[in-house]
């Protein structure tokens, strides 16, 4: 869906302008395992106009649809209140940047009122726009930083939640174990809990499973039957007197 796509499309523009997501992932992106949004989602206008249609309040501001394919998969629309300034300095050939006089090749530049709004040039006095765009994303830039998880706490149990699970500390008197984020693509990562972490066997190790934390369970014992689902199952055993797998 145009949803999930959009995970890239914030990837790929936080790599160009960093601090829209507070990492290089931008995990905070996305939908739950749950199927809730996450609240930099929910802000997002892909998710409204996915939603709610061009029809959205937050759409009509902004587009017109214009051409709409037969089964409606294909929809232009066309962008309201384009500076006109900002067009006519586009289409004013000095404003090219070509790459030696009377050369072919001379790729456009972003006219000034954009560059300020991106925070390349300092904004003018009358672009207002420009200092409340810079003000908002700062804003945000801060509130993301101040909720990435922390560095994990002393005394949490070994495993290979480590690599996919941040901000982990033991709650409860050292009982369980919680972390702040585990990830579980393609969704957004999300808080997990392990209670009475304390008592998982194999040396205490644990697992991040789907998301979830969860104990590593015990290697295979020996003597279980051959087959393929020695490869993808622990803690196998027989029992009943080896009846019983």
């Amino acid at each position: 869906s145009d949803v999930g796509k959009s995970t890239h499309m914030a990837k790929i523009a936080n790599s160009a302008f960093p601090g829209h997501c507070e990492e290089a992932t931008c995990d905070q992106y996305g939908i739950y395992s749950t199927g809730k949004p996450s609240r930099m989602m929910q802000e997002s206008l892909v998710w409204h106009v996915c939603r709610e249609g061009l029809g959205s309040a937050a759409a009509v501001k902004m587009y017109r649809e214009v051409h709409a394919s037969k089964h409606g998969k294909v929809r232009i629309v066309e962008i309201l209140h384009v500076s006109q300034e900002s067009k006519a300095w586009n289409a004013d050939p000095s404003n090219r940047a070509c790459d030696a006089p009377g050369s072919w090749y001379c790729p456009g530049q972003y006219p000034p009122q954009l560059r300020q709004l991106m925070g390349w040039q300092e904004p003018t006095a009358g672009n207002a726009e420009s200092s409340t765009h810079r003000a908002e994303y700062e804003h945000r830039v801060a509130r993301q930083r101040g909720e990435a998880p922390g560095p994990n706490g002393p005394g949490i149990p070994p495993g290979s939640y480590l690599d996919s699970c941040q901000g982990c500390r033991m709650d409860d008197n050292g009982d369980a174990l919680v972390c702040a984020r585990c990830s579980f693509p393609p969704h957004s990562s999300s808080a997990a809990r392990l209670p009475r972490a304390r008592s998982c066997p194999n040396e205490g190790r644990v697992d991040n499973i789907r998301g979830g934390l969860e104990c590593t369970p015990m290697g295979n014992e020996p003597g279980i039957p051959a087959g393929g689902y020695r490869s993808s199952c622990l803690g196998c055993r027989l029992y009943a007197n080896g009846a019983r797998l």
